[in-house]
């Protein structure tokens, strides 16, 4: 019985840092990977660039989205520093985002090319996207 106790006691010693992590969400979760990390960090900056596209739209009477040399410049203009635009315009990879228009100017997309660098139209391992379409009466 002794030796048991002694046995149980020392696994208990050895796994005590064995234990995983566990999110507060639920279950298992290790450290974050580099993707989840760019993910989060593309997912903030797209936060910010698409205030920066609602605000040209709420000031068009027609409600129309900017296009993308207005978007750019709005972007400048509301992060003047250059190292500042640098970092919202650019996703957690370290690619410039994609801001696109389309019918008739009343949708856009804006997405993160994603870890392959490469511009999927949002799709593949695109992501994050933000998009918006707005109907004019």
């Amino acid at each position: 019985m002794y030796k048991f106790i002694l046995i149980s006691f020392l696994a208990l010693l050895i796994c005590t840092g064995c234990t995983p992590e566990v999110s507060a969400i639920g279950g298992e979760a290790g450290p974050p990977s580099d993707n989840d990390l760019a993910n989060t960090v593309s997912e903030q900056r797209l936060e910010k660039l698409s205030e920066v596209v609602r605000d040209l739209r709420d000031r068009d009477a027609n409600m129309m989205f900017p296009n993308e040399e207005d978007f750019r410049a709005a972007v400048r203009r509301k992060y003047p520093a250059e190292d500042l635009q640098n970092d919202v315009m650019l996703d957690g990879w370290g690619n410039p985002f994609v801001y696109a228009r389309y019918g008739d100017n009343r949708i856009y997309r804006l997405h993160s090319m994603g870890p392959n660098g490469s511009d999927e139209h949002g799709t593949g391992d695109d992501s994050p996207t933000r998009g918006g379409s707005t109907e004019i009466e």
